[in-house]
């Protein structure tokens, strides 16, 4: 089946007497969408937000994506399961509200970072290390290319243009 519905503003409905709302956000690629399930104060964030770093997609909107994510700590978050992550912290509830912070870290690293010349040689580590330290997201072998990706494509997309100011 193939949907013919577009979500371009919050969205409510119910399963039942559990409602959930459909959120679109910019936040991977233009059109991110994540369910959050207020009750429970729960985010389904598919791919906008993974462990141990997000898959830069669109590296040209990577600014406006990093504002963007923002919105997610004004929403009251408990729990959040992404579409990837370590299968320990999901099938144990999933991943506490900071994972937000770990990606925003991250993301802020590769954007103002993104004019130095040694830029590609950073490790995944190099980004990410503050993070695995405070436990909100480890190490998975399966991000370094994904890592070395984002680089290659950030470095790109911001090598003629002057390093954006980011709000925390």
């Amino acid at each position: 089946m193939i949907s013919n519905v577009g979500i371009d503003s919050n969205t409510i409905f119910y399963v039942g007497d559990i409602k959930v709302e459909l959120r679109p956000v910019n936040v991977h690629s233009a059109d991110g969408l994540v369910i959050y399930m207020p009750k429970d104060r729960f985010l389904l964030a598919g791919d906008t937000l993974e462990d141990t770093v997000t898959f830069i997609a669109e590296p040209e909107l990577v600014v406006e994506q990093y504002g963007n994510m923002a919105k997610y700590k004004q929403w009251d978050i408990d729990k959040i399961l992404p579409n990837h992550g370590d299968p320990q912290v999901i099938s144990h509830g999933g991943y506490n509200p900071t994972l937000v912070d770990a990606t925003m870290s991250y993301l802020r690293k590769v954007i103002m970072r993104a004019h130095d010349p040694e830029y590609l040689k950073g490790s995944l580590e190099d980004y990410v290390n503050d993070s695995v330290e405070k436990g909100w997201v480890s190490i998975w072998e399966a991000y370094r290319e994904p890592h070395a990706v984002n680089l290659k494509r950030v470095q790109s997309a911001l090598k003629d243009k002057p390093l954006p100011r980011l709000e925390d």
